[in-house]
């Protein structure tokens, strides 16, 4: 199969997230990430940053305000080149041992096959147009704040990466399913996070 028609299936972006590792050195840096798909979409890119933080990679120290981060830099940028995602070199240096990545990857990698059984084309209207961009951008920027302010609590992050996850799903395989779902996680975290912080 190609490596455009890979990059299109969800388990395709796992195997090329494996095989991201292109110094040899027993680490993934999140440049070697950018490099395998950054070129490409933002759809692999924010799915793999959403699995990196929704999994045991995500309790790395200073993890979710990296992720958090990029994400917002990644949506942000999301309305100006569609097709062209960049990000600092500097947070690019950061890494995730390969051991932990290839357990991570081997623990989602049976949802993920569901996911590229369930998901198909349909609700274009939710991802293909720069009116339903902008709402995804601003969905997309909140998801990242959300994944610093809970980074405070031990892998509370994971919750709004959920969002993010889905959002990287939808546009992988082009499919609006995933990302209503994004939206409707990102408003019961944004609602419980009100309601958290409105207790004290």
């Amino acid at each position: 199969m190609p490596e455009d028609a890979r990059s299109k299936t969800l388990e395709g972006v796992l195997n090329q997230l494996l095989a991201a590792d292109l110094d040899g050195d027993g680490a993934v840096s999140l440049g070697e990430i950018f490099s395998a798909f950054g070129t490409r979409s933002f759809g692999p890119v924010l799915l793999i940053l959403g699995l990196i933080q929704a999994l045991p990679t995500g309790g790395i120290p200073l993890m979710p305000d990296v992720i958090g981060l990029l994400t917002i830099l990644l949506f942000a940028q999301m309305l100006i080149k569609p097709n062209r995602p960049w990000l600092p070199a500097r947070l690019m240096r950061m890494s995730i041992p390969q051991p932990l990545l290839d357990r991570s990857i081997h623990r989602v990698r049976p949802w993920i096959r569901k996911a590229d059984r369930l998901f198909r084309k349909q609700l274009g209207f939710l991802y293909n147009n720069r009116p339903a961009l902008a709402v995804l951008s601003v969905a997309g920027v909140a998801t990242g704040v959300m994944i610093i302010i809970l980074g405070f609590v031990p892998f509370a992050a994971a919750i709004p990466a959920l969002s993010l996850i889905c959002f990287g799903i939808g546009l992988t395989a082009e499919d609006g399913v995933p990302i209503l779902m994004g939206y409707a996680i990102l408003g019961a975290c944004i609602g419980l996070g009100i309601y958290w912080f409105g207790l004290l």
